[in-house]
């Protein structure tokens, strides 16, 4: 009878050879196994592991944001901070030639 030309791998492995070729293989393997999950941790997951940006509150703690009050010019409807146009007669003015009698108040 004549002997196979592939032998199926037979667990335990026969020789000292094939033993340790089986262990380096599952060394590796669990090697990039460990690496993949380690790239998925810290930069492919959102927010990654202690790489979350602060919070508006942690960068700036003393400071409130700044928030100008808009108005809307009474003429051409134009948004502009409140200390940006001219008040007159209870309307808002983008500029002296929107306001009537061009005055600021």
């Amino acid at each position: 009878m004549r002997k196979p030309a592939f032998r199926a791998a037979s667990w335990p492995p026969e020789s000292l050879e094939e033993h340790m070729f089986l262990r380096i293989l599952m060394l590796a393997i669990l090697i990039l196994a460990v690496g993949r999950f380690l790239a998925w941790l810290f930069a492919v997951r959102p927010g990654g592991l202690g790489w979350r940006r602060p919070s508006a509150a942690v960068r700036r703690p003393g400071a409130a944001p700044r928030l100008d009050r808009l108005r809307r010019c009474a003429t051409c409807g134009v948004f502009l901070p409140e200390e940006g146009g001219i008040a007159h007669a209870d309307a808002f003015y983008c500029c002296p030639a929107h306001a009537p009698f061009g005055k600021e108040s």
